[in-house]
C-alpha cells in the first residue's frame, strides 16, 4: 500500500490514491497521447 507521502513527484501534490478495479481501468479514457509531426522538407 502506498501512502501519499511515499510518492515524490516535483511540482505535483498527491492528496490521495485510488485503486481501480479492472473494469474501471478498461473504461478509462487516458489523457496522454503520443503525437508526432511528419518531417519537414529540410529534415528528410
Amino acid at each position: 500500500m502506498l501512502a501519499p507521502d511515499d510518492i515524490h513527484l516535483p511540482g505535483i501534490f498527491v492528496h490521495r490514491l485510488v485503486e481501480l478495479t479492472p473494469e474501471q481501468v478498461a473504461g478509462t479514457k487516458w489523457i496522454e497521447k503520443t503525437t508526432t509531426n511528419p518531417p519537414s522538407e529540410g529534415q528528410r
